[in-house]
């Protein structure tokens, strides 16, 4: 079967449908535009023949063309395009480039490309710690070696963190046998970040040393255990070695001692308190890392079921199409996509999120005359729970009570392009008085009130449906509901992911 795309000629007003060779073919022209666009649309349809002619195109002389093709391997996977990705960044002097190819070789997850990322960490360290972080278990042992490495051991702890359990025996193995005092220190930050109970005990051991400064590697890891006799160790740590984030996670963990400890040093460096905020990473005194609680993951790839088997109750006139990772799904006019509420989506405190790919311009018309619902909770009165875009160009998220609405909003898509994809989130918390929405990971609007609820009952949600019947402005892919509200920091971290979420996957905060 032939598959084709709708491509607008600029001269005219016809529309021809291209099939995937005509695309190739325009590959080999001397016209740049028609180069990026065959490149953007073959990377869109996943054409696996077009993988030589790309390739080709990582030396065009146009910057432009060299970015749509990189761009496109890293959405086709094939793996005949690893080599020549490490190659680009081998030869390339641009940094924008070479940015590009790590994050493609992310995508494409093959080990062949530890060496390079890791060679280059220096100079792209978030797109190396991120590809790293996707290839996995082969990064392991390179990354350890890169502890000794003041330029790049934040972003190799980073990734050693995120990368979890299979870096846990090699980790404890340096720890005992390396003789730098710099790479001891840093085994044991990646160690106390880690989830597990080698982790814990290798540090434990290590921190009966009582050296001081092992505590400034493992304070968090004090902090979320709660132990009261560590309480002094971590006061006399912070009057040593402290720093502003170390004081301002002292200030917010909910301990009252290392509260007035962290307020009296932040004052005495800065002269002041007011100004420096408490943080918001989520640490608190013996309480365990992340407590979001996953309701429900949506892949939507080639399935409407959640990753816990949860089917549609209705599913009309919805398809997929090309994602952020694998396919997205979209709905036609008159469609509907709707799950049951129950279980899935707390509308008292929690934090949505998902990727959405604009259809259209931004600056298109549809956007100022229609509202469109991403999430809608509509209850039998007509009362609502809804995450959509606005009239007035940006999103608004909360509830609409009797006419009313209460929640946030925020955010321009009046620059968004066809395909580019973004990451929104909203999260709320009727304990807290709170509601944030979130796009590419930036705090764009923060509301401060008690969103009033509408009434439950045996209740469903539609996902990227509209209820006045129209066709869905924006591709959804990754829906991600949890039941907490997350963290500012763990959103930033999700938004600048390069592989789909895991199930019940627990936030791992940067190194740096």
């Amino acid at each position: 079967m032939s598959v084709g795309v709708l491509v607008q000629s600029c001269s005219s007003s016809k529309s021809h449908l291209r099939t995937g060779n005509e695309l190739i073919q325009d590959l080999g022209g001397n016209n740049e535009g028609l180069k990026v666009a065959a490149a953007q649309e073959l990377g869109k349809l996943r054409e696996r023949n077009a993988v030589t002619p790309l390739v080709k195109l990582l030396t065009d002389p146009s910057v432009p063309v060299q970015l749509a093709a990189i761009n496109a391997l890293a959405e086709i996977k094939d793996l005949a395009a690893v080599e020549p990705l490490c190659a680009t960044i081998e030869r390339e002097h641009s940094l924008t480039m070479k940015k590009a190819a790590a994050v493609a070789l992310g995508r494409l997850q093959d080990s062949r490309a530890v060496g390079v990322l890791i060679k280059y960490m220096r100079l792209m360290p978030d797109e190396a710690e991120d590809s790293l972080v996707s290839i996995g278990e082969p990064s392991v042992a390179p990354l350890i070696v890169n502890l000794d490495d003041s330029e790049t051991q934040d972003p190799s702890v980073g990734a050693l963190i995120r990368i979890g359990s299979p870096a846990v025996a090699p980790l404890i193995q340096e720890l005992r046998e390396t003789t730098s005092s710099s790479g001891h220190f840093a085994a044991i930050r990646a160690l106390s970040e880690i989830d597990d109970d080698r982790a814990a005990a290798a540090v434990n051991e290590a921190l009966k040393s009582q050296d001081p400064k092992l505590v400034v590697a493992a304070y968090r890891f004090l902090i979320r255990n709660g132990r009261v006799d560590s309480e002094e160790t971590l006061v006399r740590t912070l009057k040593l070695y402290g720093d502003l984030g170390m004081a301002s996670d002292f200030r917010s963990s909910g301990n009252p001692l290392l509260k007035a400890k962290a307020e009296e040093w932040i004052a005495r460096k800065y002269g002041k308190l007011t100004g420096v905020a408490p943080s918001e990473s989520g640490l608190v005194w013996g309480k365990a890392r992340d407590p979001v609680t996953q309701l429900a993951l949506f892949h939507f790839d080639n399935s409407f079921a959640s990753t816990s088997r949860v089917e549609p109750v209705m599913s009309t006139k919805a398809s997929f199409v090309p994602g952020r990772f694998g396919s997205g799904v979209t709905v036609a006019k008159d469609g509907v996509l709707s799950y049951p509420l129950q279980g899935i989506w707390d509308l008292n405190t929690g934090t949505v999120e998902m990727w959405v790919a604009s259809r259209f311009d931004g600056a298109n018309a549809i956007f100022s005359k229609l509202n469109h619902a991403l999430l809608l909770y509509t209850a039998a009165n007509g009362d609502q729970f809804i995450v959509a875009s606005s009239t007035s160009g940006g999103f608004y998220a909360g509830s609409v009570v009797k006419g009313r609405f209460a929640g946030t909003g925020g955010g321009v898509i009046s620059d968004w392009r066809v395909g580019d994809w973004h990451h929104v989130a909203f999260s709320y918390s009727a304990e807290n008085e709170r509601q944030r929405f979130y796009i590419d990971g930036t705090l764009v609007a923060e509301g401060r009130s008690k969103i009033p609820l509408p009434p439950l009952g045996a209740a469903t949600f539609t996902v990227n449906s509209d209820p006045g019947g129209n066709e869905s402005a924006f591709v959804l892919d990754e829906l991600r509901i949890s039941k907490d509200e997350k963290v500012p920091e763990a959103i930033r971290v999700d938004a600048d992911r390069i592989r789909p979420f895991t199930d019940n996957e627990v936030y791992r905060p940067r190194a740096h």
